[in-house]
């Protein structure tokens, strides 16, 4: 049986912040990109007090042309 992973808010948030300066955006472009209303939401994501739901999750790899994974772990596992 395989470990089930641990996810590290932290960890998260730092992935997306890496993700956002490798492609020079600013909160407030994440923010018109995922239509959310004000940009608390990626701040909490980002400091790791909260994670992107699953909606918000896979809106953010499509628009960084990543796994999900990656945003969650840093690394797309090997299949």
């Amino acid at each position: 049986m395989r470990d089930i992973p641990k996810f590290d808010s932290r960890e998260i948030g730092q992935n997306l912040r890496s993700l956002m300066k490798q492609h020079d955006m600013t909160v407030k472009d994440l923010q018109k990109i995922l239509g959310l209303s004000c940009p608390q939401t990626i701040y909490h994501w980002l400091n790791g007090d909260s994670v992107p739901t699953i909606d918000n999750l896979y809106n953010l790899s499509h628009h960084f042309d990543i796994c999900i994974n990656e945003l969650l772990m840093g690394h797309c596992p090997k299949v």
